[in-house]
């Protein structure tokens, strides 16, 4: 995904770390059904100090321990416009519902295609931070009880993350 989509921007020196820091709660990896990666969201605790902590608090009506940050989400070339993205956003955000957090994330104020994905699902800018190069975007989910699971995907746990996988 860096080398191809630029994403992330600036490459961790520990890529495991960055994809499941400490304040993971739980994490979502689609596969096809050969094991390649196709697509990955986390829920992560908000880390302190986080420059959209207070938007998203106000927004959210609520203390910065009851918001659950959807972060890392990113699907596959190969697996794009098929409702995989789609289909990870919703399951990241009715844990987190389930969970009784509110449900935020952060986008880089350049990457379009991520800002018209989360518009067209509800999802609502708070706040930006225009420091920060591209600009940060300052997202809150949708309101509403949690999506019911999608028809004809299956949900498979495994140890730390659990595994979206298709059903061919």
């Amino acid at each position: 995904m860096h080398r191809r989509e630029g994403y992330p921007a600036i490459w961790p020196e520990a890529p495991e770390d960055w994809v499941a820091p400490e304040r993971e709660i739980a994490a979502w990896v689609a596969l096809a059904a050969n094991g390649r990666l196709l697509g990955h969201v986390g829920l992560h605790r908000v880390a302190p100090g986080h420059a959209g902590w207070a938007e998203w608090c106000a927004a959210a009506d609520c203390p910065p321990e009851r918001l659950g940050e959807l972060a890392r989400l990113f699907v596959s070339p190969a697996a794009r416009h098929t409702g995989l993205g789609t289909l990870l956003l919703e399951t990241a955000t009715a844990d987190a519902r389930r969970r009784g957090l509110t449900a935020v994330l952060t986008v880089g104020g350049d990457n379009r295609a991520a800002i018209l994905f989360y518009a067209h699902r509800g999802w609502r800018p708070v706040g930006r931070l225009d420091t920060a190069a591209p600009p940060l975007l300052f997202y809150v989910g949708p309101p509403g009880p949690a999506p019911p699971p999608r028809r004809g995907s299956r949900i498979v746990p495994s140890a730390p993350a659990l595994h979206l996988t298709d059903p061919a």
